[in-house]
């Protein structure tokens, strides 16, 4: 009869905290307990199956309610951390970081593309400018010549940078196609950048 009245009394207590920090605390403390009885008063006609039921109940129900609340601070988090995160912007599914990788590839081709990928990312990311300039020093023409097209087409948000390097090639290169082709970036910047905003 006292081991009854005791776990009636644990049982009371568990349903009077279950909605307070000292819950946890309660179950973390009884649940050992409350087994280590429970597993004795599976033989004993002193410890009656009610009470059992009672406090492995409250214990679950603490427990629950619990993990509930901690999955929706830990999703609320989560959600936090994402919050003002912007994607990186890519162009070919690739970011001006790794475009730049690829100017150091011992395939041309690849680094001519990626000098002309580089282009639209001029605007958006900061390490695109840069990349072109190592572009604009690469042996091969033809990864040069897609530098000074990226930068005439795309250059018009840096222009105090885009048109000394411009005129640089334009004046230095030993290619004729590179260096007509930078002639050329540079009367269509200086022309949009002189004309009325629309």
């Amino acid at each position: 009869m006292k081991c009854t009245n005791h776990l009636k009394q644990i049982g009371l207590a568990l349903h009077k905290y279950r909605n307070r920090g000292l819950a946890a605390g309660w179950a973390l403390f009884l649940l050992p307990y409350g087994m280590a009885y429970g597993s004795r008063g599976a033989t004993s006609s002193r410890f009656p199956r009610i009470d059992r039921v009672l406090l492995f109940a409250s214990l679950f129900r603490i427990w629950f309610m619990m993990a509930r609340k901690w999955m929706c601070v830990c999703c609320l988090m989560l959600s936090l951390v994402g919050c003002g995160q912007e994607e990186p912007v890519t162009a070919g599914g690739k970011t001006a970081a790794q475009w730049a990788e690829k100017l150091h590839s011992n395939d041309f081709t690849a680094r001519a593309n990626a000098a002309n990928k580089l282009g639209p990312l001029i605007p958006h990311d900061p390490a695109a400018f840069p990349a072109l300039l190592t572009a604009l020093r690469d042996p091969k023409p033809e990864v040069r010549l897609e530098a000074v097209n990226a930068l005439g087409k795309y250059g018009s948000s840096k222009l105090d940078d885009v048109l000394p390097v411009l005129r640089e090639a334009q004046q230095r290169d030993g290619d004729t196609r590179v260096s007509r082709a930078a002639a050329e970036a540079i009367r269509t910047l200086t022309a949009a950048s002189s004309s009325p905003a629309g």
